[in-house]
Protein backbone atom coordinates (compact mmCIF):
# COMPACT_ATOMS: atom_id res chain seq x y z
CA UNK A 1 0.00 0.00 0.00
CA UNK A 2 1.34 3.50 -0.81
CA UNK A 3 2.40 5.90 1.91
CA UNK A 4 -0.42 8.51 0.17
CA UNK A 5 -3.46 5.46 0.68
CA UNK A 6 -1.94 4.69 4.84
CA UNK A 7 -1.68 8.01 5.28
CA UNK A 8 -5.57 8.89 4.43
CA UNK A 9 -6.46 5.79 5.96
CA UNK A 10 -4.44 6.81 8.99
CA UNK A 11 -6.18 10.06 9.25
CA UNK A 12 -9.62 8.68 8.78
CA UNK A 13 -9.44 5.83 11.94
CA UNK A 14 -7.63 8.90 13.90
CA UNK A 15 -10.97 11.40 12.95
CA UNK A 16 -13.45 8.49 13.84
CA UNK A 17 -11.15 7.64 17.07
CA UNK A 18 -11.45 11.12 18.21
CA UNK A 19 -14.85 11.22 17.68
CA UNK A 20 -16.06 8.82 19.57
CA UNK A 21 -13.91 9.38 22.54
CA UNK A 22 -14.58 13.41 22.64
CA UNK A 23 -16.89 14.88 25.13
CA UNK A 24 -20.70 13.53 24.38
CA UNK A 25 -21.52 17.35 24.01
CA UNK A 26 -19.42 17.12 20.86
CA UNK A 27 -21.25 14.16 19.32
CA UNK A 28 -24.35 14.95 16.75
CA UNK A 29 -26.45 13.34 14.02
CA UNK A 30 -24.09 12.70 10.81
CA UNK A 31 -24.30 15.57 8.38
CA UNK A 32 -25.25 14.82 4.95
CA UNK A 33 -21.71 14.14 2.39
CA UNK A 34 -22.70 17.61 0.92
CA UNK A 35 -21.81 18.91 4.55
CA UNK A 36 -19.63 22.25 4.25
CA UNK A 37 -18.64 24.99 6.53
CA UNK A 38 -16.72 28.11 7.08
CA UNK A 39 -14.88 28.92 9.82
CA UNK A 40 -13.89 32.56 11.34
CA UNK A 41 -11.31 33.26 14.04
CA UNK A 42 -11.45 36.69 15.18
CA UNK A 43 -9.77 39.43 16.66
CA UNK A 44 -6.36 38.65 15.18
CA UNK A 45 -3.29 41.10 15.07
CA UNK A 46 -2.59 41.26 18.99
CA UNK A 47 -0.70 38.51 19.64
CA UNK A 48 1.31 36.57 17.29
CA UNK A 49 1.31 33.05 18.77
CA UNK A 50 -2.46 33.15 18.87
CA UNK A 51 -2.32 34.27 15.23
CA UNK A 52 0.00 31.92 14.51
CA UNK A 53 -1.81 29.33 16.26
CA UNK A 54 -4.95 30.08 14.25
CA UNK A 55 -3.23 30.27 11.04
CA UNK A 56 -2.01 26.84 12.02
CA UNK A 57 -5.38 25.31 12.23
CA UNK A 58 -6.03 22.54 9.47
CA UNK A 59 -8.08 23.60 6.36
CA UNK A 60 -9.19 26.73 5.06
CA UNK A 61 -9.76 28.81 8.52
CA UNK A 62 -9.90 32.58 7.78
CA UNK A 63 -8.65 35.00 10.10
CA UNK A 64 -10.30 38.21 10.90
CA UNK A 65 -7.59 40.50 11.73
CA UNK A 66 -7.58 43.96 13.80
CA UNK A 67 -6.32 47.21 11.79
CA UNK A 68 -3.77 49.24 13.71
CA UNK A 69 -2.74 46.24 16.14
CA UNK A 70 0.84 45.18 16.47
CA UNK A 71 1.15 42.42 14.57
CA UNK A 72 -2.03 42.16 12.24
CA UNK A 73 -0.32 43.08 8.98
CA UNK A 74 2.76 40.17 9.51
CA UNK A 75 -0.29 38.17 10.36
CA UNK A 76 -2.09 39.31 7.72
CA UNK A 77 0.68 38.89 5.45
CA UNK A 78 1.37 35.05 7.25
CA UNK A 79 -2.41 33.92 6.66
CA UNK A 80 -2.29 34.85 2.85
CA UNK A 81 0.91 32.87 2.23
CA UNK A 82 -0.92 30.22 4.01
CA UNK A 83 -3.41 29.66 1.97
CA UNK A 84 -5.91 31.34 4.55
CA UNK A 85 -8.59 33.95 3.81
CA UNK A 86 -7.57 37.71 5.16
CA UNK A 87 -11.07 39.35 7.14
CA UNK A 88 -10.56 43.25 7.91
CA UNK A 89 -12.48 42.97 11.43
CA UNK A 90 -13.70 46.06 11.15
CA UNK A 91 -14.63 47.82 14.65
CA UNK A 92 -17.58 49.41 15.41
CA UNK A 93 -19.77 51.46 17.80
CA UNK A 94 -21.68 48.54 19.67
CA UNK A 95 -24.92 49.27 22.15
CA UNK A 96 -24.67 50.11 25.94
CA UNK A 97 -21.73 52.17 28.12
CA UNK A 98 -20.58 49.67 29.59
CA UNK A 99 -19.63 47.90 26.70
CA UNK A 100 -15.49 47.34 25.78
CA UNK A 101 -13.98 50.44 23.96
CA UNK A 102 -14.14 48.41 20.08
CA UNK A 103 -10.67 49.79 20.03
CA UNK A 104 -8.79 51.77 17.26
CA UNK A 105 -10.05 52.44 13.50
CA UNK A 106 -13.82 52.15 14.87
CA UNK A 107 -16.85 53.62 13.01
CA UNK A 108 -18.72 55.88 14.78
CA UNK A 109 -22.57 56.42 14.39
CA UNK A 110 -22.20 60.26 14.36
CA UNK A 111 -19.61 59.72 11.40
CA UNK A 112 -20.55 61.36 8.02
CA UNK A 113 -20.27 59.13 4.76
CA UNK A 114 -16.96 60.96 3.58
CA UNK A 115 -15.68 59.67 6.94
CA UNK A 116 -16.98 56.58 6.86
CA UNK A 117 -15.22 56.04 3.97
CA UNK A 118 -12.05 57.30 4.87
CA UNK A 119 -11.94 55.19 8.16
CA UNK A 120 -13.12 51.96 5.93
CA UNK A 121 -9.49 52.97 3.54
CA UNK A 122 -7.28 53.66 6.78
CA UNK A 123 -8.53 49.98 8.29
CA UNK A 124 -7.78 48.48 5.16
CA UNK A 125 -4.55 49.93 4.64
CA UNK A 126 -3.37 47.99 7.90
CA UNK A 127 -4.67 45.24 7.47
CA UNK A 128 -3.21 43.60 3.50
CA UNK A 129 -4.67 40.82 1.44
CA UNK A 130 -8.17 41.25 3.04
CA UNK A 131 -11.09 39.60 0.97
CA UNK A 132 -13.28 40.83 2.71
CA UNK A 133 -14.82 42.45 5.97
CA UNK A 134 -16.58 41.28 9.52
CA UNK A 135 -17.82 43.81 12.34
CA UNK A 136 -16.12 43.61 15.73
CA UNK A 137 -18.43 44.56 17.97
CA UNK A 138 -20.88 46.79 16.44
CA UNK A 139 -24.10 45.88 17.84
CA UNK A 140 -25.21 49.48 18.02
CA UNK A 141 -24.48 50.39 13.93
CA UNK A 142 -25.62 47.71 12.65
CA UNK A 143 -28.99 47.95 13.33
CA UNK A 144 -28.80 51.57 11.87
CA UNK A 145 -30.04 51.80 8.05
CA UNK A 146 -28.42 54.35 7.17
CA UNK A 147 -25.11 53.86 8.51
CA UNK A 148 -25.06 50.37 7.17
CA UNK A 149 -26.21 51.93 3.76
CA UNK A 150 -22.59 54.37 3.90
CA UNK A 151 -20.85 51.67 4.86
CA UNK A 152 -22.10 49.08 2.53
CA UNK A 153 -21.38 51.94 -0.62
CA UNK A 154 -18.02 52.59 0.42
CA UNK A 155 -17.38 48.55 0.67
CA UNK A 156 -19.11 48.43 -2.69
CA UNK A 157 -17.03 51.15 -4.09
CA UNK A 158 -13.53 49.72 -3.06
CA UNK A 159 -14.67 46.46 -5.16
CA UNK A 160 -13.75 42.86 -4.49
CA UNK A 161 -14.83 42.70 -0.79
CA UNK A 162 -17.45 40.47 0.64
CA UNK A 163 -19.13 41.71 3.92
CA UNK A 164 -19.82 38.74 6.97
CA UNK A 165 -22.01 40.01 9.42
CA UNK A 166 -21.01 38.58 12.80
CA UNK A 167 -24.65 38.90 14.02
CA UNK A 168 -23.79 40.83 17.45
CA UNK A 169 -27.38 42.04 17.91
CA UNK A 170 -30.20 39.84 16.66
CA UNK A 171 -31.71 43.17 14.74
CA UNK A 172 -28.70 43.27 12.62
CA UNK A 173 -29.52 44.34 9.07
CA UNK A 174 -25.75 44.39 7.76
CA UNK A 175 -26.06 41.44 5.44
CA UNK A 176 -29.15 42.74 3.85
CA UNK A 177 -27.88 46.12 3.66
CA UNK A 178 -24.74 44.51 2.04
CA UNK A 179 -27.24 42.92 -0.70
CA UNK A 180 -28.90 46.20 -1.69
CA UNK A 181 -25.66 47.56 -2.09
CA UNK A 182 -24.35 44.87 -4.61
CA UNK A 183 -21.49 43.93 -1.48
CA UNK A 184 -21.85 39.85 -1.33
CA UNK A 185 -23.23 38.74 1.98
CA UNK A 186 -22.68 35.94 4.64
CA UNK A 187 -23.82 35.73 8.21
CA UNK A 188 -23.04 33.87 10.78
CA UNK A 189 -24.54 31.09 12.47
CA UNK A 190 -22.93 29.80 16.08
CA UNK A 191 -20.33 32.08 17.83
CA UNK A 192 -17.90 28.96 19.38
CA UNK A 193 -16.67 30.74 22.44
CA UNK A 194 -19.28 32.93 24.17
CA UNK A 195 -18.61 30.66 27.32
CA UNK A 196 -15.18 29.86 27.19
CA UNK A 197 -15.38 26.37 28.49
CA UNK A 198 -14.27 23.55 26.52
CA UNK A 199 -17.38 21.59 27.29
CA UNK A 200 -19.13 25.25 25.87
CA UNK A 201 -17.23 25.06 22.88
CA UNK A 202 -18.07 21.71 22.48
CA UNK A 203 -21.87 22.18 22.68
CA UNK A 204 -21.25 25.05 20.30
CA UNK A 205 -19.73 22.18 18.15
CA UNK A 206 -22.82 20.10 18.58
CA UNK A 207 -24.98 23.14 17.14
CA UNK A 208 -22.97 23.33 13.84
CA UNK A 209 -23.49 19.64 13.22
CA UNK A 210 -27.14 20.21 13.56
CA UNK A 211 -26.78 22.51 11.57
CA UNK A 212 -25.20 21.03 8.83
CA UNK A 213 -27.54 17.94 9.52
CA UNK A 214 -30.83 20.09 8.38
CA UNK A 215 -29.49 22.26 6.02
CA UNK A 216 -25.59 21.61 4.24
CA UNK A 217 -24.19 24.05 5.38
CA UNK A 218 -22.63 26.79 8.31
CA UNK A 219 -20.51 29.72 9.34
CA UNK A 220 -18.87 29.32 12.64
CA UNK A 221 -16.78 32.66 14.37
CA UNK A 222 -14.81 31.64 17.09
CA UNK A 223 -11.84 33.74 18.99
CA UNK A 224 -7.78 33.46 19.70
CA UNK A 225 -8.69 31.53 23.02
CA UNK A 226 -7.13 28.39 24.40
CA UNK A 227 -9.92 25.86 24.90
CA UNK A 228 -10.82 27.26 21.32
CA UNK A 229 -7.81 26.51 19.81
CA UNK A 230 -7.79 23.24 21.97
CA UNK A 231 -11.44 22.24 20.63
CA UNK A 232 -10.83 23.27 17.13
CA UNK A 233 -7.62 20.95 16.78
CA UNK A 234 -9.47 18.06 17.92
CA UNK A 235 -12.39 18.42 15.69
CA UNK A 236 -11.25 19.50 12.89
CA UNK A 237 -8.90 16.52 11.52
CA UNK A 238 -12.36 14.11 12.39
CA UNK A 239 -13.80 16.35 9.73
CA UNK A 240 -13.27 14.66 6.27
CA UNK A 241 -13.76 11.25 8.22
CA UNK A 242 -17.19 12.39 8.83
CA UNK A 243 -18.16 14.08 5.09
CA UNK A 244 -17.85 17.16 6.18
CA UNK A 245 -15.50 19.69 4.63
CA UNK A 246 -14.35 23.30 5.76
CA UNK A 247 -14.21 25.20 2.83
CA UNK A 248 -13.23 29.23 2.43
CA UNK A 249 -16.15 31.78 2.76
CA UNK A 250 -15.31 32.24 -1.18
CA UNK A 251 -17.51 28.96 -1.91
CA UNK A 252 -20.03 29.75 0.64
CA UNK A 253 -20.66 32.86 -1.32
CA UNK A 254 -20.65 31.35 -4.62
CA UNK A 255 -22.76 28.34 -3.15
CA UNK A 256 -25.59 30.86 -2.04
CA UNK A 257 -25.28 32.84 -5.69
CA UNK A 258 -25.52 29.69 -7.48
CA UNK A 259 -28.65 29.34 -4.86
CA UNK A 260 -30.08 32.85 -5.53
CA UNK A 261 -30.23 32.29 -9.16
CA UNK A 262 -32.18 28.77 -9.23
CA UNK A 263 -34.49 30.40 -7.64
CA UNK A 264 -35.10 33.25 -9.93
CA UNK A 265 -34.95 30.96 -12.39
CA UNK A 266 -37.50 28.77 -10.57
CA UNK A 267 -39.64 32.28 -10.39
CA UNK A 268 -39.38 33.49 -13.56
CA UNK A 269 -42.27 33.56 -15.92
CA UNK A 270 -42.35 30.88 -18.71
CA UNK A 271 -43.22 32.64 -22.44
CA UNK A 272 -44.52 30.85 -25.17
Amino acid sequence: MRWGTSRLLIDSLLGLFLFWFAPASAQAPTPPAAAVVGIVIDDIGNSPRDGRRAIALPGPVAVAVLPHTAYGAALAEEAQRAGKEVLLHLPMDADGETETDPGPGRIEAQMSAREIAAMLAYDLETVPNAVGVNNHMGSRLTQNAAIMGVLMQSIHTRGGLFFLDSRTSPRSIAARSAAEHGVPALERDVFLDNDRGEDAVWSSIRRIERLLTVRGHAIAIGHPYPETFTVLERWLPMLAARGIRVVPLAVLLKRQKGKTKGAEMETRPLHP
